[in-house]
């Protein structure tokens, strides 16, 4: 926790930020780099009939945080993907937060 799903980049963008961008949300919320998970998402994007691959969106599903460290990880996650592909200039990040009470793992609340 928190899981991070990326549309719109390829699988070597993903691995390439998964471990520095890790390290950054860690500093940030204050907990270790295993509590975060980064999923890829297969997705093909279109513009009339023509396929493309610029627009990037970033779900990030999480408990509550106050506003300045999601405007953080906000920073970090486009910081980090515009340092590996320069091109990538559309960049949507959104927050789910999610309720401890809805939340289990492994038959446990959160």
């Amino acid at each position: 926790m928190p899981h991070i799903t990326i549309r719109g980049v390829t699988p070597y963008i993903a691995e390439t930020i998964s471990n520095s961008l890790f390290e950054q949300l860690s500093i940030i919320c204050g907990n270790t780099k295993s509590s975060y998970t980064l999923e890829l998402l297969a997705s093909k994007q279109f513009t009339g009939t023509t396929p493309f691959l610029k627009f990037v969106l970033v779900e990030i599903f999480w408990f509550p945080r106050e506003k300045p460290i999601q405007d953080a990880v906000e920073c970090a996650i486009r910081d980090t993907l515009t340092a590996v592909d320069d091109s990538l200039n559309d960049i949507a990040v959104m927050f789910h937060v999610l309720d401890r009470q809805r939340y289990y793992r492994n038959g446990k609340h959160f």
